[in-house]
């Protein structure tokens, strides 16, 4: 691990078994310690329940006439069973 106070960074890595090897850069935080405001702090959001959000029945704003549907469900898990198969389950 490295700290850069310059920066106000710490640098660290990870290296395992198999060669793989990741490298992380994370802030120092320089709040004051018991200054961060928690969740219950703020206000409750009353955008969240704007009618603007919910487009999907509104087709002036969408740009065409409808939601696309599918014509025929699709199953991935046997199609991807299917295709193993005739690999020969490779």
């Amino acid at each position: 691990m490295v700290r850069d106070t310059k920066k106000n960074i710490i640098y660290w890595r990870i290296v395992y078994r198999d060669g793989t090897v990741y490298d992380f850069a994370s802030p120092i935080r320089t709040t004051p310690w018991g200054s961060a405001k928690g969740a219950l702090d703020y206000p409750e959001r009353q955008d969240l329940d704007s009618e603007l959000l919910a487009l999907e029945d509104k087709p002036e704003y969408l740009g065409f006439p409808e939601l696309p549907r599918p014509k025929q469900a699709v199953r991935i898990v046997g199609s991807l069973l299917k295709a193993k198969q005739q690999s020969g389950g490779r």
